[in-house]
């Protein structure tokens, strides 16, 4: 019976771990993910971004990146370049290629969030806000 239970023990935290391995190290806020989100899809990396993405934001990210590898194969140019982070003091940023992203606002309500950001070169022109719904008590990105 004790060897049952240590066995059972075992198989839930092996279970528990590999479950959260796939997940992107990013800390469970609407601020973080939107500032991952963004990161990682604006620089290309969707499987990234489809990892902080709801169901229906994933289909768009699937459909997207299909359309950018016919497009790579078509003209044999990559289209998207890296992102690199870059420090602001007081906000989340991001470049890239020449543009940073600044998180300007975060409104959080139970499971919705909306974050709105900007261009460092257009702080005034806040783009269309980011929507976050927070599913399976995580913040995931929705379309």
């Amino acid at each position: 019976m004790k060897n049952l239970i240590a066995a059972l023990i075992i198989i839930f935290a092996i279970v528990g771990c590999s479950s959260n391995a796939h997940q992107p190290a990013v800390e469970n806020t609407p601020k973080a993910v939107a500032g991952a989100w963004l990161t990682a899809y604006y620089s290309g990396k969707y499987e990234e971004a489809e990892m902080l993405s709801t169901a229906a934001t994933k289909a768009v990210i699937a459909q997207q990146a299909k359309v950018q590898d016919t497009a790579e194969e078509e003209t044999g140019e990559l289209i998207v370049t890296a992102l690199r982070p870059a420090a602001m003091s007081g906000a989340a940023a991001i470049t890239y290629k020449t543009t940073v992203f600044v998180i300007k606002q975060v409104s959080a309500g139970n499971d919705e969030a909306t974050v709105t950001y900007a261009t460092a070169d257009a702080p005034e022109k806040t783009l269309p806000p980011l929507k976050l719904v927070k599913q399976n008590n995580r913040w995931l990105v929705q379309f």
